[in-house]
């Protein structure tokens, strides 16, 4: 097995045959859509030419069909990776130990500083990785909603009905008048759930009445007809 840039596969191949005796040796290219169905069962003497994409993107997927998804953020991991995954990063009872804190701690340090560089005299708001901040933010939003179900479900089970619907109301109200969260990127790349979790309710547009197209001009048109009768009633 020979693992090589694609650029060189070519290469590689017309160099084996052109130092091995005819015959000694055969050459098969793993590579492309065609790579399945080949079979090397019972091959001795075969040099095989795969690129580095091919074997990792077959190694991913037979790796992929022992993983399992985490109920929270839905992304696979193995069995034994999983436990370590909910318990340190991901569900709403996960918490990271010191050293993984201070971890956080120092790109909240980053994100800081390049906040504070200024692009045209104005402070910008930039996150050093984007995908890892979008990430934070739905994980977030789930444990949010997942404790407030727990809240819910456990508020109904001990209260009346009465002191349970108070109870959330005031707490929708409390949210209301906090705000949304802020956050260093788009938030329109959110699921609408993770949208609702975080405070950010999606409002129709309203159209200023300033801005009306053709009002002006309708006026300006009915004070012209009302002119132009009057001219003709005079006239007569």
């Amino acid at each position: 097995l020979v693992v090589c840039p694609a650029a060189a596969m070519l290469q590689w191949r017309n160099e084996i045959m052109r130092f091995v005796e005819p015959g000694a040796l055969t050459v098969e290219l793993y590579y492309g859509f065609e790579r399945r169905n080949l079979n090397f069962d019972g091959c001795s003497k075969t040099v095989v030419l795969t690129t580095y994409q091919t074997l990792e993107h077959d190694y991913r997927t037979e790796i992929n069909k022992y993983k399992v998804t985490c109920k929270w953020c839905g992304r696979l991991f193995l069995p034994e990776k999983l436990g370590f995954h909910q318990k340190y990063f991901c569900g709403p009872d996960a918490e990271r130990t010191e050293k993984q804190q201070l971890q956080g701690r120092k790109e909240e340090l980053r994100n800081q500083a390049v906040k504070k560089m200024k692009i045209g005299g104005k402070t910008t708001e930039i996150s050093i990785s984007p995908l890892m901040a979008i990430r934070k933010a739905s994980i977030q939003a789930k444990r949010d909603l997942a404790r407030k179900a727990a809240t819910a479900t456990a508020t109904a089970a001990h209260t009346p009905e009465t002191e349970t619907s108070a109870s959330s109301r005031d707490e929708s109200r409390s949210e209301k008048a906090a705000g949304p969260r802020a956050m260093p990127f788009p938030v329109g790349v959110l699921p609408k759930e993770a949208q609702a979790a975080l405070g950010y309710e999606e409002k129709p547009l309203q159209a200023s009445p300033g801005k009306v197209k053709g009002k002006g001009k309708g006026k300006r048109k009915q004070a012209a007809a009302a002119a132009a009768a009057a001219a003709v009633a005079a006239a007569a």
